[in-house]
């Protein structure tokens, strides 16, 4: 929703506003959350209630580990490409910025789509952790080709290790 509705805003109340209204919506969030979010019950249940150790433990868990290294990992490159591809269209397609939504809504419906079907598919045979697996194969798969992966130590042959341990399965 965000990529469609941003160029518009921008055309309409510039990127000033855009910062203004992002903390206006965060100060109404605030405010729903203190005064419309009902308090927990008192005496409630104990083992939702935090224990001494429990983040240190949270932080030494391996499975815990890998999975906060891949979100965050996953995050630093939306992160780059939120900010490099918008400058791309603008200086290299002479795309305005209040003329994005239209690339980016396709996108957006077409990825859903493409995502949806394999994931309800997946969901109904029980095959979740193949298909989140062969996803991890073909994002390093898509990272490669865009010459991105190989700047990284190792990075062919962790990707050719992935894959290969993917067509195994």
């Amino acid at each position: 929703m965000s990529l469609v509705a941003a160029p518009a805003l921008y055309r309409t109340i510039g990127m000033d506003g855009i910062f203004a209204f992002a903390g206006a919506l965060s100060l109404a969030a605030i405010g729903m959350t203190l005064f419309v979010v009902p308090a927990e019950p008192p005496g409630g249940d104990p083992v939702r209630r935090g224990r001494s150790g429990a983040l240190r433990e949270t932080l030494r868990n391996p499975e815990q580990l890998r999975l906060n290294l891949g979100i965050f990992s996953l995050h630093v490159v939306q992160m780059a490409i939120f900010v490099v591809i918008p400058a791309a269209f603008v200086r290299y397609g002479g795309l305005a910025v209040a003329e994005h939504w239209k690339i980016y809504l396709p996108v957006v419906i077409g990825s859903f789509v493409l995502m949806a079907l394999p994931l309800i598919q997946a969901e109904r045979r029980g095959r979740l952790s193949s298909l989140h697996e062969r996803d991890r194969a073909l994002a390093c798969s898509r990272t490669r080709f865009r010459g991105v992966l190989h700047e990284f130590p190792h990075g062919d042959r962790a990707a050719a290790r992935l894959l290969r341990r993917l067509q195994r399965s």
